[in-house]
């Protein structure tokens, strides 16, 4: 980030994930926009991965990281970011071109079908649009809280809840190894009456070093 220039910082929002730790969002205001279909009209970026700092004596991952690279995520404004769960891959050594296709979606509502209004729906995500997902993830948290008493990280924190520690990690096995809890069933969640889905198309090249924009 200090490497932008200024009139560049205030396109990205800095988003702390419990898993891959500091992300970035790019245009959280939806202030800049693109009329033109093509590669030539969309987003480029330079991303430059080091595993340690310029002086060489820290490491810039979690000692639980596995790889390196870079993890991104594309919805609309005010979604959940959920990379874990469609974040898409991105090797360093590569240009990666991603292709989308936005599909909007608009459900009926009773008695045609079943579906979720706008914020109708109390989650654990307030400044988040609904979505099934986040209904899941909810409930999820949900049934920690309510079993070991603390609420995990990787889910929305209900308010005033204590966040859980290695005490916890027996409980959190426990709930995870249950085979008998069925969300479909017992979470009551149901898709949102608009919702807005983007389909990606992924192709992979090698990046050649000497290679500019």
């Amino acid at each position: 980030m200090k490497l932008l220039p200024k009139s560049f910082r205030s396109d990205f929002e800095r988003i702390l994930d419990p898993i891959y730790g500091a992300c970035f969002a790019f245009n959280p205001n939806a202030s800049r926009m693109t009329y033109r279909a093509g590669m030539k009209s969309g987003l480029r970026i330079l991303a430059d991965v080091q595993f340690e700092t310029m002086l060489g004596k820290e490491y810039s991952f979690f000692p639980t990281t596995q790889t390196v690279g870079l993890r991104i995520r594309i919805s609309g404004k005010n979604i959940d970011p959920a990379m874990e769960s469609y974040g898409i891959p991105v090797a360093t050594g590569a240009q990666t071109k991603i292709g989308l296709k936005l599909t909007e979606i608009k459900r009926m509502k009773r008695p045609y079908g079943i579906c979720v209004e706008k914020h109708s729906k109390e989650t654990f995500y307030p400044n988040h649009k609904y979505t099934l997902d986040v209904c899941m993830r909810s409930c999820s948290q949900r049934r920690i809280v309510e079993t070991c008493g603390c609420a995990h990280p990787r889910y929305g924190i209900p308010m005033n809840a204590r966040i859980c520690g290695t005490e916890a990690q027996d409980c959190l096995l426990g709930l995870r190894e249950n085979r008998s809890w069925n969300p479909l069933a017992e979470c009551k969640c149901n898709p949102s009456c608009d919702e807005i889905q983007y389909y990606t198309t992924i192709s992979l090249g090698r990046y050649h070093v000497g290679f500019t924009y």
